[in-house]
């Protein structure tokens, strides 16, 4: 039996919850690039999106665990329709100062817990 799928998602989950942690309390929408998955930064070019496979399927997977944190309520999806519409939520906060305590919660929650 392997755990590589749970290793992965415990890496992408804890990168995406510092990123949300860096930016709060503004809203945010990681990317493989800004979490720190790999280097490369894809633009627009002639041909369409310049990105790499690799890429995609990072973002996959990214997506995966975005979409299973704001279903455990550890991310708020503002849903904004443009822009960054992703906030870091208590259970968030708290989830995160678990495993990286450096990370430490805003007063206001951590005095309300």
């Amino acid at each position: 039996m392997t755990t590589d799928n749970i290793d992965k998602f415990d890496r992408i989950a804890l990168q995406v919850l510092k990123y949300l942690y860096q930016q709060f309390p503004a809203a945010a929408r990681p990317d493989p690039n800004c979490i720190g998955l790999t280097r490369e930064n894809p633009g627009q070019t002639d041909e369409g999106m310049g990105r790499s496979e690799n890429w995609d399927h990072l973002s996959d997977d990214l997506s995966r665990v975005v979409s299973w944190l704001i279903d455990e309520g550890m991310i708020h999806d503002h849903d904004y329709k443009i822009g960054p519409s992703y906030v870091l939520s208590i259970a968030g906060f708290k989830a995160l100062s678990k495993i990286a305590p450096e990370c430490r919660p805003p007063k206001i929650i951590s005095e309300t817990s």
